[in-house]
């Protein structure tokens, strides 16, 4: 543990804060809030210019801050408190970091941050309206850096986190095309293709490469500073027939697996499409190609059109939710 961290939290004599966090392979974001809730200060760097959470958390925080509890959504697997985070060298431990900090501290997956935040999302789209049976399973789906999943299982008057690793599930080919696909990132990866490899941010990227093979990328793409960004608004703008099917490949995988998420949940209280892609291709994940793929589960298709289907456009629902789980923790 970083010293300069159990310093600092020696140090520690202001008023009462509470910590949150959402920490992605991107980006690690952060928010200090009053006992109250009103947020106070929030931060938002890149992952890969720290060594760790601690070092971001030295760099961040007031020193006069007196923390008593503190949430973390990390991108990766938890288990015992202690997250290995996939995409990006950080390991998050819990205990670490309540001795650090002086705090009460718990770390979650990512995703379960975001599918509490949810529960209190207000800024929300709906794809498909339809009745949402009350305490019935609640799935959420969002492609960034990778892909999570999770879900909210309701029992004994309140909701309790489901995490997953389903992104990390083997991609499936639907028909002749996507076993093509299937095929090309097989070689590109020398051998099994989970279906984050093709449903993320370097997703779109190895789609836009599969239906440009052999064609000289334009200059846009080539030297922007985020490709994955550039090939979604050449797709957006029509500009570039390669980007234009791998976005609407993308957005027909994205909703095909946001629906075999609502079978493997049985999520009949409704599945949220979250993350920074769904809101930047908002008009695709709302398009008949998103939906059609949701619903198109064979004889299970009835079942899939009366499930709720929404996105959530608040790029702040995993922080709200990291938030809502510390503030729990503080209560006791």
């Amino acid at each position: 543990m970083h010293t300069t961290l159990r310093c600092a939290a020696a140090r520690r004599v202001g008023r009462p804060v509470i910590l949150a966090g959402d920490i992605g392979g991107t980006n690690a974001r952060l928010w200090l809030l009053s006992p109250l809730g009103k947020v106070v200060a929030r931060w938002s760097k890149k992952t890969r210019d720290f060594a760790s959470l601690e070092d971001t958390l030295v760099s961040l925080l007031p020193v006069k801050a007196r923390i008593t509890a503190a949430c973390f959504g990390v991108a990766g697997p938890v288990e015992n408190g202690r997250c290995v985070a996939t995409n990006f060298p950080w390991v998050v431990d819990e205990k670490k970091l309540g001795r650090a900090l002086g705090a009460r501290v718990l770390v979650v997956n990512d995703l379960v941050a975001l599918a509490w935040g949810t529960t209190t999302a207000t800024q929300v789209t709906p794809i498909a309206r339809r009745p949402v049976k009350q305490g019935a399973t609640v799935a959420v789906i969002a492609a960034g850096t990778g892909l999570g999943e999770a879900a909210l299982i309701w029992h004994s008057g309140g909701y309790i986190p489901l995490a997953t690793e389903s992104g990390h599930a083997d991609f499936a080919p639907r028909n002749a095309l996507e076993a093509e696909v299937l095929a090309f990132f097989q070689e590109r990866l020398g051998g099994r293709v989970s279906i984050e490899r093709v449903l993320s941010g370097d997703g779109i990227g190895g789609l836009y490469d599969f239906f440009a093979q052999g064609k000289r990328a334009p200059r846009e793409i080539v030297t922007a500073p985020d490709r994955n960004a550039a090939i979604v608004d050449a797709a957006l703008a029509g500009s570039n027939q390669a980007a234009v099917h791998a976005v609407e490949l993308f957005t027909g995988l994205y909703g095909a697996e946001a629906g075999n998420l609502a079978l493997r949940t049985m999520a009949k209280g409704g599945v949220w499409v979250c993350g920074s892609i769904a809101i930047a291709l908002e008009r695709l994940v709302r398009s008949r190609t998103f939906y059609d793929a949701f619903v198109g589960k064979g004889r299970f298709e009835p079942m899939l059109r009366s499930v709720p289907l929404a996105m959530c456009k608040d790029p702040n629902v995993g922080l709200r939710g990291a938030a809502s789980c510390a503030h729990a923790l503080a209560r006791g």
